[in-house]
């Protein structure tokens, strides 16, 4: 069945833009961490493709650190373990240390090692997503479709629409390539999200504030497995309206939500009755 809101396909879509009007989609500046001279040259060659924007490199977590400190970035990609020092160290720094300028730019973990409790490990640090070696072009564009506010289009800025269920985005996060399992993460998440839902408008309406905090991060973990972008984003909107207390924004934050989630269930039984 013929879903608008499901998006599987992203990375052909972006394709075909690309070929129709031989335009790179973003204009973000991208910091490429990588301690191997190949990947390094590899992943530079791809987001050159995609990016008008500049593009840093750092080999070592000394060095991203300073680029980190110094330069404002829409998105960092990491190698997950670099010689000299682990990366989920580097950006927890990154993500809380007064020094940093980059505390809000999504990271982007990538890694040799499939082992699962280390991909949980750097989600649970900040990092958006683990994506297993080798980092593609395909792969790449649906990162930055899903992590970067706006694209250029005619020499216009305008702003893409995260995919209500993004399966791609939901099978990388897992680290398994199977459809099945993403519907299984839906299908839990789905069965927990009218409770949360529940409990979140409850702490509004008492402006419980701590309350509502607790909740946003356990949906925030909750999202990390079930390739829901818009929801995702929705989110991390209302986390950033908490952060700053502001009244009107987290009412906003609230709503968004709110539709998001019932955007979601008519995704999620729309979706092909072979999926489901």
């Amino acid at each position: 069945m013929d879903n608008k809101y499901i998006i599987d396909t992203t990375a052909k879509f972006i394709e075909t833009i690309q070929k129709s009007r031989g335009e790179k989609p973003f204009s973000q500046d991208i910091l490429l961490i990588e301690d191997d001279n190949l990947c390094l040259f590899v992943g530079c060659d791809i987001l050159s493709r995609l990016t008008s924007g500049k593009i840093d490199t750092a080999k070592t977590a000394i060095e991203a650190a300073q680029k980190l400190k110094y330069n404002h970035y829409d998105l960092v990609v990491s190698d997950l373990c670099l010689a000299e020092d682990s990366a989920i160290d580097l950006i927890s720094e990154a993500q809380t240390q007064s020094w940093s300028k980059n505390k809000d730019t999504p990271f982007i973990a990538v890694t040799g090692y499939r082992d699962i409790d280390k991909h949980q490990e750097a989600l649970a640090v900040g990092f958006k997503v683990v994506i297993t070696k080798p980092l593609t072009e395909e792969r790449a564009r649906m990162v930055l479709e899903n992590y970067l506010e706006s694209y250029v289009f005619n020499n216009d800025t305008q702003m893409i629409k995260k995919p209500v269920i993004d399966l791609k985005l939901g099978m990388d996060r897992i680290g398994v390539y199977s459809k099945e399992k993403v519907i299984q993460a839906l299908k839990l998440l789905m069965a927990s999200l009218p409770q949360d839902l529940a409990l979140l408008k409850n702490a509004e309406a008492k402006r419980d504030r701590a309350s509502m905090s607790q909740i946003v991060h356990k949906l925030s973990g909750a999202l990390n497995y079930s390739g829901t972008p818009a929801l995702e984003k929705a989110v991390q909107d209302l986390y950033a309206a908490l952060k700053a207390n502001e009244p009107s924004a987290i009412s906003k934050g609230v709503q968004a939500i709110q539709e998001q989630v019932q955007l979601l269930r008519t995704a999620y039984y729309n979706l092909p009755m072979g999926d489901a």
